[in-house]
């Protein structure tokens, strides 16, 4: 769990609970709170926002991609920290009027925009987005799937019970190509737009995505992201980050085993032919017998050599 979660130090009072719903002693609550895990995504974003952006740079302006019914992201966000604002957007209609009644009901309809996405095939909508409108990042909570044999085919191959429970329409659960192919069109279509946004961020539900999504990275010559692990209870999620910007992420929480490598090339000030030739006649001087072979000396003992 994210350190400054609110749920980290304080867990849920079921007495309490029970009081409020007249439940008695008797009964029992099969609690799972999904509001602490997006609020783990919320918090490692602010922390990418704040050790990357200017401190100058004003309010912070997010895109969430999918918003769904809730519009529970950018309602977290905004209420975690004042400066931030939402565009929200989604294929689905139905989605969209529940989203916007649980922004009026929460008052941030000068803080949370949604708009209609009426194309599958395309994830940032720039023909409706003003040009003069820049992000600080781009969330999305992908599905994972790939069609719904898939979902139970994964359903069937579990040991144990699952321990939650997906309650999400079609449309939240399969896409072209699962979470892998949804993720790797942002990658593409990031490409086309790489001062728009300074974090491309994505939620990742199965850990066997993240190599694919490395590779995807690479290939496309995108040197700069961060993956980061999402633990709260039972649930295991991750998050990728990418930027076309120079400023790298150094404190917030990432794994380390999938941080780029560095790559340094130096320009060497002589040759490798002056430098085989240098280093040939100290060897000779030590009496030191050696061959070159392969762009390497083998090296045999001499009378001089110690």
């Amino acid at each position: 769990m994210h350190p400054r979660n609110r749920y980290k130090d304080t867990p849920p009072d079921f007495e309490a609970l029970a009081d409020v719903h007249s439940l008695g002693s008797s009964s029992w609550i099969d609690f799972k709170n999904p509001e602490a895990t997006r609020l783990n995504y919320i918090l490692w974003l602010q922390d990418l926002v704040e050790e990357t952006l200017p401190e100058d740079s004003g309010n912070v302006m997010g895109m969430d991609i999918g918003v769904g019914a809730s519009c529970i992201y950018p309602l977290l966000g905004c209420r975690n920290d004042s400066s931030w604002s939402f565009i929200a957007t989604d294929i689905n209609k139905t989605s969209l009027e529940c989203a916007q009644k649980n922004v009026q009901r929460n008052h941030l309809q000068h803080r949370i925009e949604l708009i209609h996405n009426d194309d599958p095939n395309t994830i940032f909508l720039w023909d409706k987005i003003p040009p003069d409108i820049k992000f600080s990042f781009c969330m999305s909570n992908p599905p994972f799937y790939a069609s719904q044999e898939e979902i139970m085919e994964n359903a069937s191959n579990k040991l144990l019970k699952p321990s939650a429970t997906c309650m999400g329409t079609m449309d939240e659960m399969v896409t072209h190509g699962g979470e892998y192919g949804f993720i790797g069109r942002m990658i593409e279509e990031s490409l086309q737009c790489k001062t728009r946004i300074m974090w491309f961020t994505s939620m990742i539900g199965q850990k066997k995505t993240l190599q694919p999504i490395v590779k995807k990275l690479k290939q496309c010559s995108i040197s700069n992201y961060v993956i980061s692990e999402l633990n709260q209870g039972k649930t295991r999620r991750w998050t990728v980050a990418w930027s076309f910007h120079t400023k790298r992420v150094i404190q917030s929480r990432s794994l380390d085993y999938y941080r780029p490598k560095p790559h340094q090339t130096v320009e060497l000030p002589f040759g490798i032919k002056h430098i085989e030739n240098h280093t040939g006649s100290i060897l000779k001087d030590l009496g030191i017998e050696f061959d070159y072979h392969y762009e390497a000396y083998i090296m045999f003992k001499g009378p001089k050599c110690w």
